[in-house]
């Protein structure tokens, strides 16, 4: 301002004493709207309200449109006109109840989420938040490494494994078979006190509500090692028997190796794809017709037995 006052004119009182006139007219405004909505609408007040949360952090409140920025927070509120509240809880709390300290009324009741006031004096609201009540569940496959477990949006593997889960809130869960492994049943062991949907043990998915502790386990069989050789094909594209693969089972996909050899014992197929499929070629030309030799390696993927198994294919064209 001194360098404004050298360059326009004027002093430095003069200005102060006109910020004060602007901030003595914005109070006069500020107490003239108050009073003028308490003669045009009817209304009483305007009361100071305080509002607070218990514990801190535990939660929010929305007061009409406004979700208030900070806690203790104190407004300015009229009688004669309909407030609404909402608590918000923060993630992992649930809404316990209102508490007021000055004779206000919440409606309907002060354990509703969502009421109303109208005020009749200046107040202090607290809105209480308590940790939701929680139960311990025990996850657990027969045989262990038969499966995983999708259980409330996060997969366990490793079990068994004790989870946390919120009182009668519904909770999705569902088994996740390994390779070469069939699901047999559900087993739950407090099922007459928690719920479980559909609640047939042999459907793969459920949704269960707890009221306790329990445990639950998936019960899988391991299917049988199996591997079959054809002894001829016919690959002349009519659709029918045009390629030669083993039909297998149970094979541990790391260490298989499958070969054919011509009758010289030159390697003119080879593959470590247990799925793969020979079509009678061998650098991009078909081979002649007549018997060929096979050759597999395979591991058991559950009982971990190793096999190296011998044949012959004829080719048919």
């Amino acid at each position: 301002m001194p360098g404004q006052i050298a360059r326009w004119n004027g002093s430095v009182a003069g200005w102060q004493n006109n910020v004060q006139v602007l901030r003595d007219y914005i109070d006069t405004r500020c107490v003239t709207i108050q009073q003028g909505l308490v003669d045009c609408y009817n209304l009483n007040g305007p009361y100071q309200v305080v509002f607070n949360v218990d514990p801190p952090l535990s939660g929010e409140i929305n007061v009409n449109s406004l979700t208030l920025p900070n806690y203790p927070f104190t407004g300015t509120y009229y009688g004669g006109i309909t407030t609404t509240m909402a608590p918000v809880p923060a993630d992992g709390w649930i809404f316990s109840h209102w508490e007021v300290f000055q004779g206000n009324t919440i409606l309907p009741t002060m354990q509703d989420s969502l009421v109303t006031l109208d005020f009749i004096g200046p107040d202090s609201i607290v809105a209480h938040f308590i940790p939701p009540t929680r139960y311990d569940v025990m996850l657990d496959v027969v045989p262990r490494g038969g499966a995983s477990i999708a259980f409330d949006g996060a997969t366990y593997s490793s079990f068994p494994v004790t989870v946390s889960v919120g009182e009668d809130v519904p909770v999705p869960f569902a088994v996740i078979p390994s390779l070469y492994y069939d699901f047999l049943y559900w087993d739950f062991k407090n099922e007459l006190v928690n719920t479980y949907l559909p609640g047939d043990s042999l459907s793969q998915a459920q949704i269960a509500y707890y009221l306790t502790t329990d445990t639950i386990v998936a019960h899988l069989k391991p299917q049988d090692y199996v591997f079959y050789v054809a002894n001829a094909f016919t690959p002349n594209g009519d659709g029918y028997n045009d390629t030669f693969k083993p039909i297998i089972n149970v094979v541990d996909l790391e260490s298989f190796v499958f070969q054919v050899f011509d009758r010289w014992g030159g390697e003119i197929y080879s593959s470590t794809d247990p799925w793969a499929e020979w079509d009678g070629e061998a650098g991009g030309k078909d081979v002649p017709v007549g018997v060929y030799a096979w050759r597999a390696y395979a591991v058991d993927a559950i009982k971990k037995d190793r096999y190296e198994l011998f044949g012959h294919v004829t080719i048919v064209r």
